[in-house]
């Protein structure tokens, strides 16, 4: 089923942080819309804002009608365009902590307990692997925008509508490749064991 959620209901209060996990983690679609009403007290006006930020960043081939990504004909965006905002993004501290998280306990104010899983299993299974995030929709297919950090060095490879298998062997490919092209070692750019850490709690506040 395409739509993702955590089921969020009226009337239920989350810190800003465990929203933000929820959504990088789970792309859980109804803490997208929550988020944006937040920021920008509506779901147009977040995405005047998205649009605004991604022309700041030179991101000009791209246009966002929603803050969850799933079809819309108005919303669209390149691989450069997503090498440019994921660059960005990594510069904010707390968003380089969340999409490096393998496991988050979400926690409902009804008691209910959810172990999200990143879907991102190049944190697993690739060496220094340290973000971004996968997407899907029928139409748009499999994506993927993965970062690397070895050896002082940082890449961000975009693979856009492919299929399940290709989108995890064609990233590997590209961060390998220019992780090489940077200097880094080959034997440091390889596969890694599955990640066991701890679960990150969500109790946190803002």
């Amino acid at each position: 089923m395409e739509p993702s959620s955590l089921g969020l209901k009226p009337g239920e209060q989350y810190t800003r942080r465990q929203l933000l996990f929820g959504l990088l983690l789970k792309s859980a679609n109804d803490v997208a819309m929550a988020l944006a009403r937040d920021n920008a007290g509506s779901v147009s006006a977040f995405a005047e804002k998205m649009n605004l930020r991604a022309a700041q960043l030179g991101a000009t081939s791209s246009h966002f009608a929603n803050p969850h990504g799933l079809h819309d004909p108005n919303h669209y965006t390149t691989a450069h365009d997503l090498v440019l905002i994921g660059r960005a993004a990594m510069q904010q501290p707390l968003f380089r902590e969340i999409v490096s998280t393998v496991y988050y306990t979400w926690r409902a104010p009804s008691g209910q307990i959810n172990q999200l899983r990143n879907h991102n299993r190049l944190l697993r299974h690739f060496a220094g692997c340290n973000g971004l995030k996968t997407g899907y929709t029928r139409i748009a297919q499999q994506v993927l925008v993965s970062s690397a950090l070895r050896g002082g060095h940082e890449v961000v490879s975009v693979v856009l509508h492919t299929d399940k298998p290709g989108i995890w062997m064609i990233a590997r490919h590209c961060l390998a490749t220019d992780l090489s092209k940077l200097g880094c070692p080959a034997e440091a750019i390889v596969d890694t064991t599955d990640r066991t850490e701890e679960p990150a709690s969500s109790d946190e506040g803002h």
